[in-house]
């Protein structure tokens, strides 16, 4: 455990604030316990959203983590699905949509 000074709590709220990996740990202020800890993933939706966000970041694909070479050329931005998973998810819409103009009938 590290004692702190004024002057370290404040460069440590600084850390803090601004997600610094070096903040982590365990600090004494004035005998008082100061316990900074990465925080844990609850559920699993919040695991998979992160790497959702971080792929679709980087450019690669959400389904499989290949590189995605094609562009939307509305927008400019990669597109979600490499080539093979995008055909996929097309032919999936199409399905649904047959389905779905065949129960209207």
């Amino acid at each position: 455990m590290q004692s702190l000074t004024h002057k370290a709590l404040e460069v440590l709220m600084k850390r803090i604030s601004s997600c610094h990996p070096s903040a982590f740990g365990e600090y004494e202020y004035m005998g008082i316990r100061i316990i900074v800890k990465k925080p844990t993933l609850l559920l699993n939706r919040e695991r998979s959203k992160r790497l959702y966000e971080s792929r679709r970041a980087r450019g690669i694909c959400v389904h499989c983590g290949i590189k995605v070479r094609e562009r939307n050329p509305k927008t400019g931005v990669f597109y979600r699905y490499c080539a093979i998973h995008r055909r996929q998810e097309l032919d999936r819409k199409k399905q649904r949509r047959r389905q779905r103009s065949i129960r209207r009938r």
